[in-house]
This record gives C-alpha cells, sequence and structure tokens, in this order.
C-alpha cells in the first residue's frame, strides 16, 4: 500500500507522542509508526520524579500509559509497523516499512535510542534468553524470586536494579567504575539490600546448569557471579539507522540544532539526540517544537493537512 499524509512521526515514546497531540490539535493529521509499545523507554522507568505535575512521582509505566490514553482520545492515528528506510524526493519524503509505503511533507524522526551490546565473552550467546538489554524484554511482572545481575553504573542501571528488587528477586549490580547514577539511586539500592561492586570488568559468562556465570575482575582481584538472569546497561546510542547516509550528511554538516536538521521538512526529537539528556520532560518539549515547526512549514507550503 502507498498512502500520501502531510506529516509522519517515527517513534511514539514521549517526543512522538506529543508532537502527534499538538499537530493533531492544530488541524493537522499526523501518521505515528513504531514497531514497538507506546510509550517508548518511559514504560521501563522505575519511578519519575521530575516529570512536572507529579509530586509524589509516577511510574514510568503508568506516565506512558497516561500519555498514551491522551493521544487515543484526541484520535491520533498510531500504525504498528517497522519504518525500514527513509529518504527524499523533491520536496517529500518516502517512508518505508515492511508492509506499506508512506510519502509525506515532513517528517518527524523521534526513534530514540538502542541499547550498547556487552562486549563481553559468551553474551550473544545468552542474548533474548538469559541476558538482555532493559527490561521490556523480560515480562518484568512474571519475574519473581530470581537471581538478578545487572552490568553497569548510570541511572538506568540502578532503576532497573531497584524496580526487579521491589519484585522480590534478589539483585546485585557490577559496574565498571564508580556507579555514576544519582546519589539517592545508590543510597536506595544499597537501602535495599542490593550489592553493588564498583570497578569490576565483567570479562566473561557461560551458562551452566545453575543459571549464568558471570566471572569478572579489578586488577588482579576476581569475582564471580552465579545468577538467573544478567540484565545490561552499558549505555545506549541513537536509532537513525534507518535514515540514508546522504540524509545523515546533511544533518551532521548543517550547523542546526535540534529539532531543525538542516534538510527542509526533516526534525529530530527526544532521545535520539539528546546523548546524556534523556528525560521524558525534554523530549515532551522536543516534540511540541518539532510540531510548531512542522505547522510553520505546512502553513508556508499552502496549509497542507490530511
Amino acid at each position: 500500500m502507498h498512502e500520501r499524509v502531510s506529516v509522519v512521526i517515527v517513534g511514539a515514546g514521549p517526543a512522538g507522542i506529543a508532537a502527534g497531540m499538538f499537530l493533531k490539535r492544530a488541524g493537522v493529521e499526523p501518521l505515528l509508526l513504531d514497531e514497538r509499545e507506546p510509550g517508548g523507554l518511559l514504560r521501563e522507568a522505575n519511578l519519575v520524579e521530575n516529570y512536572p505535575g507529579f509530586p509524589g512521582g509516577v511510574s514510568g509505566k503508568e506516565l506512558a500509559s497516561l500519555m498514551v490514553h491522551q493521544m487515543e482520545k484526541l484520535g491520533v492515528r498510531l500504525e504498528k509497523r517497522s519504518v525500514t528506510k527513509i529518504s527524499s524526493k523533491d520536496r517529500s519524503f518516502v517512508i518505508e516499512t515492511e508492509t506499506d509505503t508512506y510519502e509525506s511533507d515532513a517528517v518527524i524522526i523521534a526513534t530514540g535510542t538502542a541499547p550498547k551490546k556487552a562486549e563481553i565473552e559468551g553474551a550473544g550467546e545468552l542474548e533474548g534468553r538469559r541476558l538482555f538489554y532493559g527490561l521490556s524484554s523480560i515480562g518484568t511482572d512474571d519475574v519473581r524470586g530470581k537471581r538478578v545481575l545487572v552490568l553497569g553504573g548510570g541511572d538506568a542501571a540502578f532503576d532497573y536494579a531497584i524496580n526487579m528488587s521491589a519484585r522480590g528477586n534478589s539483585v546485585a549490580i557490577v559496574s565498571r567504575s564508580t556507579a555514576s547514577c544519582l546519589p539517592l539511586l545508590l543510597e536506595r539500592a544499597k537501602a535495599g539490600g542490593i550489592e553493588v561492586s564498583e570497578g569490576y570488568v565483567s570479562e566473561r559468562m557461560t551458562e551452566s546448569t545453575n543459571g549464568v556465570r558471570v566471572e569478572c575482575a579489578r586488577g588482579d582481584e576476581k569475582k564471580v557471579f552465579e545468577t538467573d538472569i544478567v540484565v545490561v546497561a552499558h549505555g545506549r546510542e541513537p536509532r537513525i539507522d534507518l535514515l540514508p547516509s546522504e540524509l545523515k550528511e546533511r544533518i551532521d554538516d548543517s550547523g542546526e540544532r535540534p529539532p531543525m536538521t538542516g534538510v527542509q521538512g526533516l526534525f529530530v526529537a527526544g532521545d535520539v539526540v539528546r546523548g546524556i539528556h534523556r528525560q521524558a520532560a525534554i523530549a515532551a518539549g522536543d516534540g511540541v517544537h518539532a510540531a510548531m515547526l512542522v505547522e510553520q512549514l505546512l502553513k508556508r507550503r499552502g496549509g497542507v493537512v490530511s
């Protein structure tokens, strides 16, 4: 199927949802595309305490669900599609998915980030069975009474650990250097009985009859963990592989600040361009900003809506 729309938003996390809601209210009919459950990485957050309007904090899952509910109430169109390629054509863009093709006047890239793979001997053989990147692929609600080892020292690693500990699992954290998370997360982890080992590099992991054996080292000191599940949080990188090299180069060389890209009609929003500043509030603001620029673009081109 080939369909013409005014604007396609790739990614239905906080940035994409916020952009979609703004455009819908502005009289533009956006199309959101995402192969994952809407809400994005926010769904994995144990507790969000810095999003305005929630003085007691709110779980990431609940906040994401509220965003999705609001989007659905406004009638924003969301299709579960995996975007494989985006290319430019004259003043338009062609967005290809595994099953359909869309053409639009503008595109907002709000694809977020992908986890960096663990460079540990044996990790690849365990991925998807014993080793996971984040919590969404584990089926967190069903994991209870297990031994969980989290690899990483940032906010995400500690948030994952606290989340899994709260579900009755025995959790340990191994950080390659001194933990870089917020001090309050480190305090909560230790107060919750989570073992934190800092300065240990995970060198090798093997599956055994008793789960997974993870061999770590800190200089000459060796430490072995026996666990049921390994969760890796070694950082994330932008999900921009769907853009062709010529568009990436034009974005990189443009000198523009997000959500502008230097390519007319192409905008970026949220975690995909925010580096370490990955916050739901920033992503939502980026989405609104990008949507405002799209609305202005469409008006200059004659108020095209669909």
